[in-house]
Parts: C-alpha cells; sequence; structure tokens
C-alpha cells in the first residue's frame, strides 16, 4: 500500500546509472531505507543532505527496503546551496545523523520537528559560526547521553560518566581539562543565542567539538569521526 509521509533526507548512494538508495529519517517512520529508481533524473538536483521533503513511498514486507514514488521539496532552500559555511555546516550534520539514528528513533515526532526547524533556521539566518558545536551539544539531550555539568565554570570532564565538575574528582585519561571543557560548560547553561554569540577563535571550537566528538565514540555504539570534520573545520578557519 502506497504511504506518505514528511522525511529529512539523510543520505544518497548510487544503485544504479539512474536510481538511487535514500536514507531518510521519517516522520511517522524514524530511519528507513528506500530504493528510488530514476531519481538521478527525476530529482537530482533536490536530493541534497538534510532536504525536507514530502515522500511517497511503498513498504515490503518481504524487505527492509522500501520503494520511493516521489518527493516534493517541503521547502526550497534560499543559501544552503550556495553558502560555504553553510553547505559544509550541513554536510558535517548529515553524516553525524547518520551516525546515531536507528529504528529506537522510530516516531520521535517531537525530535524529528526540531531537526526541521534548525534545517530551516539555518537556511534563513545569517551564519554563526558556533552553530555546529551548539548543534552537537543540542544533539546530546535528544539521544539521551546529555553531559551532567555543575556550573558555567566547570573545566574537568570525565567523559566515560559523562559528568563535567568544578573540581578534578578522580586521576584518569578520560578526564580532560582545559578551555574548551570551560567552553562546553558554558553553551551547556546558555540558551541557543547565547551560546551562537559567544566569542570563539576557531581553534577553541575546534577543540570543543573535537571533545564532543569524543563523548560521542565513548556512548553511542559504532561511532566514529565524520570525514567531514576536516572539511568542516578547514572552511570555518578560513
Amino acid at each position: 500500500m502506497k504511504q506518505k509521509d514528511q522525511a529529512i533526507l539523510i543520505r544518497k548512494t548510487n544503485y544504479s546509472e539512474t536510481s538511487l538508495i535514500l536514507t531518510l529519517f521519517c516522520r511517522e517512520k524514524g530511519i528507513k531505507k528506500f530504493i528510488f529508481q530514476g531519481g538521478k533524473k527525476k530529482h537530482g538536483n533536490i536530493l541534497f543532505p538534510l532536504a525536507v521533503l514530502e515522500t511517497e513511498y511503498y513498504a515490503r514486507n518481504d524487505s527492509e527496503l522500501g520503494k520511493v514514488t516521489s518527493v516534493t521539496p517541503e521547502f526550497i532552500y534560499t543559501s544552503i546551496h550556495t553558502h560555504p559555511y553553510k553547505s559544509a555546516t550541513v554536510f558535517f550534520i548529515a553524516e553525524i545523523l547518520q551516525k546515531v539514528l536507528n529504528q529506537e528513533n522510530e516516531k520521535e515526532e517531537a525530535f524529528f520537528l526540531f531537526l526541521v526547524a534548525e534545517i530551516y533556521e539555518l537556511d534563513v539566518a545569517p551564519f554563526e559560526a558556533n552553530f555546529p558545536l551548539w548543534f552537537i551539544i543540542e544533539l546530546t539531550k535528544w539521544l539521551g547521553i546529555e553531559p551532567q555539568c555543575d556550573s558555567p565554570n566547570s573545566r574537568y570532564f570525565n567523559k566515560k560518566d559523562g559528568h563535567i565538575s568544578t573540581i578534578l574528582e578522580t586521576n584518569s585519561s578520560l578526564v580532560e581539562s582545559g578551555n574548551h571543557i570551560e567552553i562546553v560548560s558554558k553553551i551547556i547553561h546558555l540558551t541557543k543565542d547565547q551560546a551562537l554569540g559567544l566569542t570563539l577563535s576557531s581553534r577553541e571550537r575546534n577543540k570543543s567539538l573535537r571533545v564532543m566528538l569524543d563523548y560521542y565514540a565513548m556512548h553511542i555504539h559504532g561511532f566514529s569521526f565524520p570525514k567531514s570534520l576536516e572539511v568542516l573545520e578547514e572552511v570555518l578557519h578560513g
């Protein structure tokens, strides 16, 4: 039976000369994979990472791979395609989502709507270099791995137990400290607008982002550093 759903495109891979495999985060069905026959010719120009789509598809009882029959953009982006910072950020976030989303995220409608709202705002608002770091920290709340932080000035991050404290509680290689940990602590306690408005150097942003990705790797099975990270760091550094 044909079904309709709103979806965020997480990944596309080539299947044949004309067809694609789409990994979609669907509003009603969660993370699913579909074959889209003729997708390259029909809609190749709108199938980019984090595109928000209205989809029609058939689910198959004999396979986890469904079949998309049509896609329509939910809204047309105005700057994500052409803005180098936004484009690099979109590829980075899409790769992160590909690594952290699984069947347990099914029917998390609030999470889906959060992602749609952030994608839309990223497109229409002026770009803020702190956005990728803020997003990675905010995403921990939705994944159930939010660090517990004593205060905005906490500087000792035990990445194993997820505790950021004001004092060194244990001497361990899993405890990281420094100014970049204080930045993470501040962002946890700030509103989004306040976090995006922080004055940070590219080095501070990169170190803070990398420590959070280390934390992801400890708490999400199979997580690895995204290949798009180096591109993001280089673009934002420039």
